[in-house]
Formats: C-alpha cells, sequence, structure tokens
C-alpha cells in the first residue's frame, strides 16, 4: 500500500519523469492496491521479481530491471536487513 501510494503522489508531479515498482511476484493481482496498478497509476514501470530470494545478487537484479536501468532515488518498504534481495537493491 506504502509504495503504490508513493508511486500514485509521484505520478502527479511534472518533475518525475518515469516511476518504477520492484513487486514481490508473491503478490495477489486481484487483491487491492495490486489490482488497481493498471487503472491508478498506468504510466509506473511495475517488475514483478522474488524478493524473498535470499541468493539475488546485484547482478542478478540488474538483470531484472534491465541492464542499462538506473534510478536516482530508491525507496525500500519491504527489505528489514541487508541480505538478499534487500542487500541486491541497496547495492544496485
Amino acid at each position: 500500500e506504502l509504495g503504490f501510494q508513493l508511486a500514485k503522489t509521484l505520478n502527479g508531479n511534472s518533475k518525475i519523469t518515469s516511476i518504477t515498482i520492484l513487486q514481490d511476484e508473491a503478490c495477489n493481482d486481484e487483491k487491492e492496491p495490486f489490482k488497481s496498478y493498471a487503472t491508478d497509476i498506468p504510466d509506473v514501470k511495475i517488475i514483478k521479481a522474488n524478493l524473498s530470494d535470499e541468493s539475488m545478487t546485484v547482478d542478478s537484479l540488474q538483470s531484472i530491471l534491465g541492464e542499462d536501468a538506473s534510478f536516482e532515488y530508491v525507496w525500500d518498504n519491504a527489505s528489514k536487513k541487508p541480505e538478499g534481495a534487500g542487500k541486491a537493491i541497496l547495492d544496485c
């Protein structure tokens, strides 16, 4: 819910040129807020990945995001400590 609301707010700002949500693939697309992604934030890029994968590395995450992808700001509201996917997000 927090990521959805943040993306929705940022999406309304003309100074923001792109928004990407890295979404855990375990989400239920039939439940809110996930089912509203397409209608409420259609311009936001949603990339799904197994965020519970403790073996995820910078290289595997970069491959998921796109080899040339880069981000100015990252807001992570899922990781509890810098391990696995959480560490890969920090290092990427």
